[in-house]
């Protein structure tokens, strides 16, 4: 599964809402909300990795199996 699909998966059944995570990550809410609900592509690597650093704990520990797999 490439990180792109990963976070979408992680995001979508995070216990958090995407309002705190796009806090948290300083993350446009908008533009998490299209990458998430829509499929859009984020425009840069360094935002992909951006809101994969800044998931909280237990949705990063999900991320790494997904991409692990």
């Amino acid at each position: 599964m490439n990180i792109e699909d990963a976070l979408r998966k992680v995001i979508n059944d995070s216990e958090e809402d995407l309002l705190e995570i796009s806090q948290r990550a300083s993350f446009d809410f908008c533009d998490l909300l299209g990458f998430v609900n829509e499929g859009e592509k984020l425009k840069s690597r360094t935002k992909i990795e951006k809101l994969g650093d800044n998931l909280n704990d237990e949705d990063n520990k999900k991320l790494q199996l997904l991409l692990n797999r």
